[in-house]
């Protein structure tokens, strides 16, 4: 009876760890890792834990060679390189001592080799203790896999 039971213990930890694994790979769950990691490297405080060169990192597991983007000032605008992407990043960064993301929804809609990110929330960004910039409104992100979903744009559009 035991051996039986062990068995079936067994076969039962493989299929879940199997299902896990499948789950994990869907591109719906890659995109939401991706994105997840986007906020989570972008957020920024003055005072963090986390290093420019770790962020740096994750900037470059998580864009394209070229990202277009579009936000409100002081927020960067245009079309960058990943260099010059995380320049523009590193100089907002500079000029702010925070930027805080609270999501209240997020929508994907994939499409083949890419895929749209809508998320909507309250973007919040001050620059010292007195000036403070709150955003309602949509984050536009759209990806596109190569070996790998990377960002390929960025909107932020008010209401």
């Amino acid at each position: 009876m035991s051996q039986r039971f062990s068995l079936i213990i067994g076969l039962l930890i493989i299929v879940i760890a199997s299902a896990f694994f499948w789950w994990r790979s869907q591109s719906e769950q890659q995109i939401n890792r991706q994105v997840d990691l986007f906020i989570e490297s972008i957020e920024y405080r003055k005072l963090s834990l986390d290093s420019k060169e770790d962020r740096h990192v994750s900037y470059r597991e998580l864009f394209a060679p070229v990202v277009e983007v579009s936000t409100p000032a002081p927020g960067p605008t245009g079309k960058f390189s990943l260099i010059e992407l995380i320049e523009q990043i590193d100089q907002l960064q500079s000029f702010i001592s925070y930027l805080e993301i609270s999501e209240e929804s997020r929508r994907i809609i994939l499409d083949g080799d890419s895929a749209q990110v809508h998320i909507t929330g309250n973007f919040a960004a001050a620059s010292g203790p007195n000036t403070r910039f709150d955003l309602n409104g949509t984050m536009f992100i759209i990806l596109v896999r190569d070996d790998d979903w990377r960002i390929e744009a960025i909107t932020l559009e008010e209401g």
